[in-house]
């Protein structure tokens, strides 16, 4: 399962000090003071425009050039230093480290690249929402024939079969 901080942040309740600050050191990133209700409103925003495009790629569309022009502010409000390193035994990888004046910047760069990293790893893009209209989670469809269609197929997944099965004895 992709641990992406952009999923973290789609799938998250409220957005809360507490939680801001576990998803920083999580992303390697260190608070060095509280958000404020401007910093929580902007990720909010950040939020429903990842949910909006995930709905977007979810359903085959292709982002308007709205959409990317959006996502690319955010990715170049903030820059980034890249760095090559060796995995140990074999392989490497780049380390990409947003440099900003303010934490809540790197967070919110952190994110974004994230979402954007689900979204280069396949063409078509696997990202999803939920179809329970209920829950409307986000998630990265990792089976073969892309067919994933709920969050968890034993919650929301059997939630959507059991109502089928009542509406249908109701009908009869």
């Amino acid at each position: 399962m992709f641990d992406a901080a952009a999923l973290a942040l789609i799938n998250a309740g409220e957005l809360d000090e507490r939680w801001l600050g576990y998803q920083a050191r999580k992303c390697r990133i260190e608070p060095n003071s509280p958000p404020t209700k401007l910093e929580i409103a902007e990720l909010r925003r950040i939020r429903a425009l990842l949910q909006r495009l995930t709905a977007t790629v979810g359903d085959g569309q292709p982002l308007a050039s709205r959409d990317l022009a959006e996502i690319n502010a955010i990715l170049t409000s903030t820059p980034v230093t890249a760095k090559l390193h060796r995995f140990p035994g074999s392989g490497y990888y780049v380390e990409m480290t947003p440099r900003a004046d303010r934490w809540i910047d790197a967070l919110i760069r952190e994110i974004v690249g994230s979402w954007v990293a689900l979204l280069r790893l396949d063409d078509p893009p696997r990202l999803r929402l939920c179809a329970n209209a209920a829950c409307r989670r986000a998630f990265y469809d990792e089976t073969r024939n892309r067919s994933r269609r709920w969050c968890n197929s034993r919650i929301c997944g059997n939630r959507i079969r059991v109502k089928r099965h009542r509406d249908a004895r109701r009908a009869t």
